[in-house]
């Protein structure tokens, strides 16, 4: 399945563009683009990261580029324009298509230059980030929307904000309280560790790149990373989200220890996990202890109190889910070559049974199934579930549309009230 140029980057997904594309500012962006590369020099990763782009509007499906594609599209000024093909994703991402691989950015950018320079950047470095060894993959992270997830996730964030700010000696114990507070989270998960770490590697180090090519002095971007961690918990869902904010955390308090690392990553690399090595963090025996003891300092009796509450709402949420999606009458579809949009920071895990994603597009070879109210996703990526009413057997259904491609058709499926979809011939 085609995930490593598919996931989602950022945090304005499918945004609603009020106008189409402005050329002479979609240069101007591009050449943005190119300064930020000039300024870094190809100094964060031994290599310049600016090439192919693409800005998209979602409501026509227009492009403007910086490169030809090919003749696909038409020369208007200094850059190039024309429809996009229904096989390249509307999202902030990174595709293949008439062969470049182009970092795509969904129209209109933000209108700080600041914040528009980290966004570029970071697409820019998912454009590279299988040249430089760092491929991408697909993990789930479901632990992080359970009570102990999301309590010792958030307590992590404030550590690591506060580390941020500090300077010199009082940095060094904030830092181990980041450390234990990821330690004991992770004990209380098996298979935690290593899906973290291959997110943060993926968005993680992407937004990373973008806060470093922004165009600001160090000590400004550690204090405008820690700011945005302290209001970090406020989203609804952090599985798919929460790399955002420790991978280029622990990227900048590595960047304080004066030892190389970005030059050592590997695919299975531990951010976290080289920052311990670089201050030496040893964990405590009594890891419990230890973390409820710290988590005090940073306001986890009320963390908890709040999350309780959050708690019973996932509850009521999950069985909904489950209703309507597991146990009723459902149209499937099979997945083999998907390319999906989503936003992630409103995903909503469903244990062995996958996970929601209540806004997405999906592509395969059965066509295209638009979804506003929710879809099921399995956890291997191999299948697909909408609710069916009593339009059974219909191309739409209450929040969702499919465009079959030609041949295929609507077929029962194997449960009564099931439907799926069969290929031509």
């Amino acid at each position: 399945m085609l995930f490593s140029a598919l996931l989602a980057t950022g945090l304005a997904i499918l945004s609603t563009s009020q106008a189409a594309i402005d050329p002479v500012l979609a240069a101007r962006y591009f050449q943005e683009a190119k300064w930020a590369a000039d300024d870094d020099g190809g100094k964060l990763w031994g290599r310049r990261i600016d090439g192919p782009m693409l800005f998209v509007d979602p409501r026509s499906r227009t492009v403007v580029a910086n490169h030809d594609a090919g003749g696909i599209l038409s020369p208007q000024g200094n850059v190039f324009s024309g429809p996009l093909p229904p096989e390249v994703p509307v999202a902030n991402t990174a595709v293949e298509w008439a062969g470049r691989t182009w970092s795509v950015v969904v129209w209109p950018l933000p209108t700080g230059r600041t914040e528009r320079a980290r966004l570029m950047a970071h697409e820019l470095w998912h454009r590279v980030q299988t040249e430089l060894g760092l491929p991408a993959t697909m993990v789930r992270n479901a632990h992080l929307d359970t009570m102990g997830g999301r309590v010792w996730l958030q307590l992590e964030w404030r550590a690591l904000s506060s580390a941020l700010l500090a300077e010199g000696a009082r940095q060094r114990p904030l830092i181990d309280h980041a450390l234990l507070f990821r330690t004991y989270r992770r004990s209380m998960f098996p298979g935690a560790a290593a899906e973290e770490d291959r997110m943060e590697v993926h968005e993680g180090l992407a937004e990373y790149t973008g806060l470093m090519l922004r165009g600001t002095p160090e000590a400004e971007t550690r204090h405008a990373l820690a700011y945005r961690l302290k209001r970090a918990g406020d989203r609804a869902s952090f599985p798919a989200s929460f790399a955002y904010e420790t991978g280029p955390a622990y990227g900048l308090l590595l960047d304080r220890q004066d030892q190389p690392w970005r030059s050592e990553l590997k695919p299975l690399s531990s951010l976290s996990g080289l920052l311990a090595s670089a201050v030496r963090y040893a964990a405590p025996k009594d890891l419990k202890s230890a973390a409820e003891q710290a988590a005090r300092a940073y306001g986890g009796p009320e963390l908890f109190v709040a999350e309780q509450k959050r708690e019973r709402l996932r509850t009521e949420t999950e069985a909904h889910y489950r209703r309507l999606l597991v146990d009723g009458p459902v149209l499937e579809l099979p997945l083999q070559a998907m390319k999906f949009t989503y936003d992630p920071n409103g995903l909503f895990p469903l244990g062995s049974a996958g996970t929601v994603y209540p806004s997405t597009t999906v592509s395969d070879a059965w066509g295209t199934i638009r979804v506003e109210k929710g879809a099921r996703i399995t956890s291997d990526f191999k299948h697909l579930y909408v609710p069916l009413s009593s339009g059974a057997g219909a191309l739409r259904g209450d929040g969702w549309s499919l465009q079959l491609s030609p041949g295929w058709r609507l077929v029962p499926g194997k449960r009564s009230g099931d439907w799926t979809v069969q290929p031509p011939g």
